[in-house]
């Protein structure tokens, strides 16, 4: 998102943060992310705590999507970690097409638009956390061209 914004690497976004990035919402799919699976987290052991992403986060993140009210800007929600998008089961929630017709983004497979409804598209992604190496210049690059082909995102990316 750095990239997209102009920021330098390293650089503060609170203070490079500009209207391009309320079409734009990156968003871990659990609440807080544990070191190991079987850390207890918010004192819920592994199954209440996958329980309570599955009824209460996927359900949230999709009516944010959905409800183009709440949330009139957005254009693209970006999700990391493809296992935990199966573990979830945020597919259900998203109402989405079998993961094989998923279409990658150009340049960077590791990346799938998992839903797209014209102005409004699911991007899920590998783990971003697990020392991956994955480049997202790809992906800005796709950004960057939706924000064109759209031509309602208030400021060109």
């Amino acid at each position: 998102m750095a990239k997209l914004n102009g920021a330098p690497a390293g650089a503060d976004l609170r203070v490079n943060w500009d209207q391009r990035w309320s079409h734009v919402m990156a968003a871990n799919m659990a609440p807080l992310p544990r070191i190991r699976e079987t850390d207890r987290h918010m004192g819920l052991d592994r199954q209440a705590y996958r329980d309570q992403v599955r009824t209460q986060r996927g359900p949230l993140f999709a009516r944010l999507f959905n409800d183009r009210q709440a949330l009139p800007q957005l254009r693209v929600m970006v999700f990391h970690g493809l296992g935990a998008w199966r573990h979830y089961q945020f597919g259900h929630q998203f109402s989405v097409e079998p993961e094989a017709s998923w279409p990658s983004i150009p340049g960077a497979p590791a990346f799938k638009t998992v839903c797209d409804m014209g102005r409004r598209r699911v991007i899920v992604g590998p783990s971003l956390t697990r020392a991956s190496r994955v480049s997202c210049d790809a992906l800005t690059e796709q950004l960057r061209v939706w924000s064109r082909q759209d031509d309602d995102w208030r400021t060109t990316i």
